[in-house]
């Protein structure tokens, strides 16, 4: 470059010599040389102080003519020991013979430049990623005579990409090897659309109205979610032949009863959540039902765009109906609980609450099961004042040894009258360690006032039989005296 400049301020010297006298001429060369100095020792002050390698190279023999400190630090040579060497001795084996056969090309007028990712390797016997961009140096009408080359350093870039190539590998054997069915989809186009609506992080209750009140927009949102891939496991709860017609189907496989949940998962959309669960319901591409947990995660780094959600798709169906039976019969044995003539009751010494309670408490007390529930120390605070000191002591050292016990004492209703109660409290082992109380408290008022009234009854006659018996005394004390 300098030569070439060299040579047109030459000819221009040469040409403006029959022009000047010689103090001007002379006074124009050093002006010119001056210039020529300046650019010269700007060129070599930007390739010394270069943030990339940059070194000047023979184009017939590849040897080094000139490096630069960040092409030797970067090889960890110093420039002496680069100097005259062949660049190629540098490469990693298996880019050497690439990059002999571009210097060929670039020698031979085939190419003018060219960039490439290769290998070198360092002094120290470590490889590194380099940038090469190859650039010819020559005069007009003549073949190169050297090349300069920028070598920049991206072994970082190339380690980080490997690490993403290795984590797509790994998260795409995992996607397609997990024994749940799994999708992964794209909801930035949903995202854009509710912030069109001017839904997002709005209130979450007006945004659900909103939906209710305009289904088509929820139509809308469910065309525009966008499959990326879904695994093995997907077509099998589906019944699906391929992924292509389980994605074309869609539409048809959201149960209308599950209309609804695609509100609420609008509804998280809006507010930017990152992850979302609900039990739903779909049709398979038999036309059956299967209860499904759907649950998605956003990817990290898509928190923003919403491009790349992971959403897996459990089918519970045979534990939603083993869950229907269990429910079922806890509602039979709750109906039978609640016909049974007295107050069925649960405590947890953990919790040191009540946990139920059956709804006798009404007929019974004149109280609700809420109230049982809710108002604190409600059995200590409605136990009869005369019977509420030894009650508690009673029930206090049975807990401590954990022992079972029957007994009888008296409560106050919800309308002041007094109730007999007989509790039957028995403990819950779990582990053979107590963990609550389990008791039926049976209304006996009518029976205590049946016994007062037979100890009245007994007491009278037992009171007429010693006055008869008085009475007969005299009598035959009399008939003796007569």
């Amino acid at each position: 470059l300098f030569i070439g400049t060299f040579f047109s301020i030459l000819f221009a010297l040469l040409t403006i010599k029959l022009l000047k006298k010689p103090e001007e001429l002379q006074l124009l060369v050093n002006n010119q040389l001056d210039i020529l100095l300046k650019n010269e020792m700007q060129f070599q002050a930007i390739f010394e102080q270069a943030t990339v390698g940059f070194i000047i190279v023979d184009a017939i023999n590849r040897n080094h003519i000139n490096v630069n400190d960040k092409y030797c630090e970067m090889l960890e040579y110093s420039k002496e020991e680069l100097q005259n060497k062949d660049l190629t001795f540098f490469i990693h084996p298996d880019d050497k013979e690439a990059i002999i056969k571009q210097f060929e090309n670039l020698n031979s007028g085939k190419i003018k430049e060219h960039t490439a990712e290769k290998r070198f390797i360092t002094k120290s016997g470590k490889t590194i990623w380099v940038n090469m961009s190859i650039s010819p140096l020559w005069k007009k009408n003549q073949k190169p005579t050297s090349n300069i080359i920028f070598i920049k350093d991206i072994s970082l870039k190339k380690e980080a990409q490997t690490l993403i190539e290795k984590s797509e590998t790994r998260f795409k054997t995992l996607f397609e090897n997990s024994t749940m069915p799994l999708w992964e989809e794209d909801f930035s186009e949903i995202k854009k659309y509710l912030e069109k609506l001017n839904l997002m992080n709005q209130d979450p209750e007006m945004v659900y109205s909103y939906l209710n009140e305009h289904p088509e927009d929820v139509f809308k949102c469910i065309s525009l979610v966008k499959i990326i891939d879904v695994n093995y496991e997907c077509l099998k709860l589906h019944k699906a032949k391929d992924k292509e017609s389980l994605i074309n189907n869609l539409p048809d496989l959201i149960d209308i009863s599950a209309f609804d949940n695609v509100k609420q998962q609008l509804v998280a959309i809006s507010q930017d959540a990152k992850t979302f669960s609900i039990d739903s319901r779909i049709k398979n591409m038999d036309g059956e039902y299967r209860d499904i947990n759907l649950r998605w995660n956003v990817i990290q780094g898509y928190e923003d765009s919403l491009e790349r959600i992971i959403l897996s798709t459990e089918d519970i169906t045979e534990r939603k109906a083993t869950e229907k039976i269990i429910l079922d019969s806890q509602e039979k044995i709750e109906s039978i609980i609640n016909t049974i003539d007295g107050i069925v009751w649960e405590y947890s010494l953990d919790s040191k609450e009540v946990t139920f309670v059956s709804e006798k408490v009404e007929s019974i007390l004149g109280y609700t099961v809420n109230d049982w529930k809710t108002i604190p120390n409600f059995w200590e605070d409605h136990i009869h004042p005369e019977d509420k000191n030894w009650v508690l002591a009673y029930s206090y050292a049975s807990d401590i040894k954990q022992e079972n016990r029957v007994f009888e004492y008296r409560m106050l209703s919800k309308n002041g009258k007094t109730v007999w109660i007989r509790d039957i409290v028995n403990f819950v082992f779990e582990n053979n360690q107590g963990i609550g109380l389990r008791g039926i408290m049976i209304d006996i008022t009518n029976m205590k006032m049946a016994e007062q009234e037979l100890k009245n009854s007994f007491e009278l006659v037992t009171e007429q039989n010693k006055r008869l018996l008085n009475f007969s005394y005299i009598i035959s004390h009399n008939l003796r005296s007569h």
